[in-house]
């Protein structure tokens, strides 16, 4: 899917998005399953079903894919929102680098 294609899918209306985890300053963080999920609404605050989130790694040395523990390991992937409005990826390390436990990385989700 393009960014044109993004794009043409929301039209006019720019959904609501907010990670579905988020530690107590309100950032988002991986689920207990390594997940790092994003909740799309539309402006009336229903669930915005079949709406396409990329999510994109920008830093770090982590891999994504769409079922935990999976391949493909990926650095960008698009999926569609589930019936409650939430995509999800599950977090990955990448097997060509050795990480640490205090790694840092960041995920981005796009919907424009």
């Amino acid at each position: 899917m393009t960014d044109a294609d993004l794009l043409a899918f929301f039209g006019n209306e720019t959904p609501k998005v907010s990670p579905v985890d988020v530690n107590k300053e309100g950032i988002g963080i991986p689920g207990p399953d390594f997940s790092l999920g994003m909740m799309l609404r539309h402006a009336d605050g229903k669930p915005w079903a079949g709406a396409p989130v990329r999510f994109n790694i920008s830093t770090g040395r982590r891999l994504i894919s769409r079922v935990r523990n999976t391949p493909p390991y990926v650095r960008q992937i698009t999926l569609l929102t589930n019936a409650d409005g939430v995509a999800k990826v599950y977090l990955q390390p990448d097997p060509d680098m050795q990480e640490s436990p205090d790694s840092k990385y960041r995920i981005i989700g796009h919907t424009q």
